[in-house]
C-alpha cells in the first residue's frame, strides 16, 4: 500500500521536496552574503565614516580653539580670593570715605555759622551811623 502510494503521489513528494531545496537555498542566499556584496557594503559604510570623521574632526577642532580662546580671555580674570581681597578693600575705602564726607558735613555747617557771624558783623558796620569810633 505504501508502494504504491508512492507511485501515486511520488510526484507530490518530489515537488513538495523540490519546493523546499528552492525554498533553503532562497534563504540562504538571503541570510548569508556574497564576497562581492559585502566588499562593496564595506567600501559604502568606510566613505561614510570617512566622510562623517573629518566632519566630527572638524567640529573637534572648532570646539578645541573656541575652549582654547576662552582659557586665554579668562587668564587675565581674577581669582576668587583676589575678588575677596578687593571686596574688603572696598568696604575700607567705603568706611573711610564715610569719614570723610562726615568731616566735610561738618565743615560745611562751620562754614555756615562762621557765614552768619561774618553777615552779621558786616550788617552792623553798615548800619552803624558814625563809622568806628
Amino acid at each position: 500500500m505504501t508502494l504504491e502510494m508512492l507511485s501515486n503521489y511520488g510526484w507530490a513528494c518530489v515537488l513538495v521536496l523540490q519546493g523546499f531545496f528552492a525554498w533553503t537555498g532562497w534563504s540562504l542566499k538571503k541570510r548569508f552574503v556574497t564576497r562581492e556584496d559585502f566588499e562593496a557594503d564595506m567600501k559604502k559604510l568606510a566613505d561614510v565614516f570617512s566622510r562623517d570623521l573629518g566632519d566630527i574632526g572638524m567640529r573637534i577642532d572648532h570646539a578645541t580653539d573656541k575652549v582654547n580662546l576662552m582659557e586665554s580671555r579668562f587668564a587675565g580674570v581674577p581669582s576668587q580670593s583676589e575678588f575677596h581681597e578687593l571686596s574688603i578693600a572696598i568696604e575700607r575705602l567705603s568706611g573711610r570715605l564715610g569719614g570723610i564726607v562726615q568731616r566735610v558735613e561738618a565743615d560745611a555747617e562751620n562754614q555756615k555759622r562762621v557765614e552768619r557771624v561774618l553777615d552779621r558783623v558786616e550788617t552792623y558796620l553798615l548800619n552803624a551811623k558814625g563809622g568806628m569810633p
